[in-house]
């Protein structure tokens, strides 16, 4: 199990997508700028695109400097979480699929160094952070 607490303080809003808000952030343990995007599923289809993005991810991040690195992905129910691993094999990957539609949530963190045309975001460090509900 892994901490209840967040890892990010929230600074503002940054931008809004068809899946999701991004917003401006802070590693509360070393004070690092993130960037944070926050998604909610209400339907399998929403569901789906998440997890395609977890899985593209983890499987390409080395293959490419500017690709982003997966960190961890946290599933998490009520006050308890779980660290996922990788593969649809995986016992927590089909709990998320089955659970997912319980009103679970599931955290899927990216930290990844981008080149200078994405440095405005908020410096060379940018997080991706994605909660389904």
């Amino acid at each position: 199990m892994v901490s209840s607490q967040p890892k990010y303080e929230l600074i503002q809003e940054v931008g809004r997508g068809s899946y999701g808000v991004v917003y401006e952030a802070v590693v509360k343990r070393t004070g690092a700028r993130v960037a944070v995007k926050k998604i909610r599923c209400h339907s399998p289809e929403n569901v789906e695109l998440a997890l395609r993005e977890f899985w593209a991810l983890s499987s390409i991040q080395s293959q490419h400097p500017n690709v982003i690195h997966l960190e961890e992905c946290i599933l998490q129910r009520d006050q308890l979480a779980q660290r996922m691993s990788h593969g649809s094999s995986s016992p927590l990957y089909l709990e998320v699929r089955i659970n997912i539609l319980l009103s679970d949530c599931m955290w899927i963190i990216f930290i990844s160094f981008f080149g200078l045309d994405k440095e405005w975001v908020f410096g060379l460090i940018y997080c991706t952070f994605i909660c389904i509900e």
